[in-house]
């Protein structure tokens, strides 16, 4: 078979002679591999030549042709699978309608005996909780006081005044250790709080007799600085008016020289504000007038843009419209070739196609 003959077979398909598509040809991979090694050697076997431009339209002919074929093969297998999942589907709803149903059953009737086993665990949960409360009781970090450890023996009373059921036998051990290591501790920390206060009492006594001492030994010093004091004050007055005089001198030479240099610094910004308003003015002058001169050269450079974008904007829909006649000319002889019409009602086609009066087709430039 040429390429000829392939090309102006019905349908635009390769079709491997002898072959009937049918969902029989899934029953046995055989069926499938044959089909496809026929395809294979009759597709390989035909001429291939890109030295013209037909030859290279018959190329691509072809290979349209194996892809055509492949759909062909492809959907035949996809409805048949589609039938397959419908069926699947159908049976796959039955089964989680039994594994729901099932399932609801199952705990609708052992909901009692649910209930019963959860109320069970939280029992015996809380019960478990309260022994190990009780151990933790005769547990201390740090050493407690005295009244935190009474605190632990009224909460542990509490604690075993609940009903403690099967429980009752591992509580009264658990709470008599406990009980036991409670008052070991209470009577450790009131021997231990008591010698501390008395501790407490030797110190504040022992506190206030060195305060006693310290006033009365402050009280003697005060007396003997105070004499001092009056001495050394009436030799500091006499030197301190003599430094006051000196001072108040000093200080009206210096507010004297402040106002002088006050003066002079005033006259110096005044002149240098004329100098910057001078400078100022110039340099606007010279913004005023670059800007002047920018602003011309924009207009200039933008009159020559839209002249350069209008004369490229020509240029490419010339070429454009080459471009188009050359890929039109192209399709119109792929048509000829394909379908066996005349050159002239090819070239109708395209322009129909490039005009886009034939929905679901178009043209690529």
């Amino acid at each position: 078979m040429t390429t000829t003959d392939i090309a102006r077979r019905p349908g635009g398909a390769l079709v491997v002679a002898g072959t009937t598509l049918t969902p029989a040809l899934f029953d046995d991979p055989k069926n499938i591999e044959d089909v496809l090694a026929k395809l294979e050697r009759e597709v390989r076997a035909m001429p291939r030549d890109i030295s013209t431009e037909e030859g290279r339209a018959a190329i691509a002919s072809v290979a349209y042709k194996v892809a055509r074929s492949k759909t062909a093969l492809d959907d035949l297998g996809k409805n048949l699978v589609a039938d397959w999942k419908a069926r699947a589907e159908l049976v796959d709803r039955e089964r989680r309608k039994i594994r729901t149903r099932c399932d609801d059953l199952k705990d609708e009737f052992r909901a009692p005996l649910t209930q019963w086993e959860e109320a069970e665990k939280e029992r015996v949960a809380a019960h478990e909780a309260a022994l190990a409360r009780v151990w933790e009781l005769s547990v201390f970090g740090p050493e407690p006081t005295s009244d935190q450890v009474r605190a632990r023996i009224v909460e542990l009373g509490s604690l075993m005044g609940r009903h403690w059921q099967e429980f009752a036998q591992r509580a009264a051990a658990s709470s008599r250790d406990t009980v036991a290591a409670l008052e070991r501790k209470l009577a450790e920390r009131q021997k231990a709080e008591a010698e501390a206060a008395e501790l407490e009492r030797l110190r504040r006594e022992d506190d206030e007799r060195r305060q006693r001492e310290r006033e009365e030994r402050i009280a003697a010093e005060a007396a003997a600085r105070a004499r001092v004091i009056a001495e050394e004050t009436a030799a500091a007055a006499a030197r301190a008016a003599a430094e006051f005089a000196e001072r108040e001198q000093r200080r009206v030479e210096r507010e004297r020289q402040e106002a002088e240099d006050r003066a002079a610094r005033a006259e110096q910004e005044r002149q240098a504000a004329e100098e910057r308003a001078a400078r100022q003015a110039r340099e606007a002058e010279e913004r005023e007038a670059r800007a002047r001169e920018e602003a011309a050269a924009a207009e200039r450079q933008r009159i020559t843009d839209e002249q350069a974008a209008a004369a490229a904007e020509a240029e490419r829909r010339e070429n454009n419209k080459r471009i188009r006649a050359r890929v039109n000319n192209v399709a119109a002889g792929d048509i000829v070739q394909a379908g066996g019409v005349s050159l002239d009602v090819a070239k109708a086609i395209v322009t129909a196609i490039a005009q886009g009066r034939i929905r679901h087709i178009s043209i690529e430039y």
